[in-house]
């Protein structure tokens, strides 16, 4: 009986150590498995992305010359007077060349809109002299809406003589499709002109911030 009672001591014993070591084999199982995610990078990171974007205020003349070449008026008249609209131009009562003569064209290429002043450096008199010569402009829109707010009532400008600073814009478009303008010119020389040879003068356009 004593024997039978050692046996049962024994084996009870074998279970329970049995049963301790599948608990250190579970035990150490899992502490593996752990391990193992912190080895695979079982992290959160985060990454940064930055990007500055300036504002450009620029305008350029993609048409920057009017040439009429030399001419003369026809005889028997007071003046000659030479106009251009657009993409044609006309001569009246003169004999000059309309091939090179087509309005300025003035882009906004930046990437805001912009205000927009023009200045010339003559008047019809300091250009010619004699009697009753004009040197005016006309601003209008090339593509459509490209002047908005515009104090000189655009698009499509009376004509007025050329002076050293005239605001034509507040909004001037920088929109492809929608940011140049044509400056027409109108001149008319008088018989008795006291300048001759060759005559110029220089438009100049300003950009600001648009308003």
């Amino acid at each position: 009986m004593k024997d039978k009672n050692f046996s049962n001591m024994i084996f009870i014993f074998a279970v329970v150590i049995i049963i301790i070591s599948i608990a250190n084999i579970s035990m150490t199982f899992y502490k593996f498995s752990e391990h193992e995610k912190s080895i695979t990078g079982n992290t959160l990171g985060s990454g940064y992305v930055n990007v500055t974007v300036s504002t450009q205020i620029t305008v350029n003349f993609s048409r920057d010359t009017l040439s009429w070449g030399p001419g003369t008026i026809t005889s028997g008249n007071v003046n000659a007077t030479l106009t251009t609209k657009g993409e044609t131009a006309t001569v009246a009562r003169g004999n000059w060349s309309t091939t090179n003569a087509k309005a300025l064209i003035l882009s906004n290429v930046g990437n805001i809109n912009a205000s927009l002043v023009l200045g010339g450096t003559k008047t019809g008199a300091s250009f010619f002299g004699g009697s009753t010569p004009e040197y005016k402009w006309n601003i209008s829109n090339k593509d459509t809406g490209s002047c908005a707010n515009s104090s000189a009532g655009l698009p499509g400008s009376a004509w007025a003589n050329v002076n050293t600073s005239t605001k034509f814009c507040n909004q001037f478009g920088y929109m492809v499709g929608g940011n140049e303008i044509y400056i027409d010119i109108l001149m008319t020389i008088p018989y008795d002109a006291t300048s001759d040879g060759v005559q110029s003068d220089i438009i100049t356009a300003t950009a600001s911030t648009a308003g």
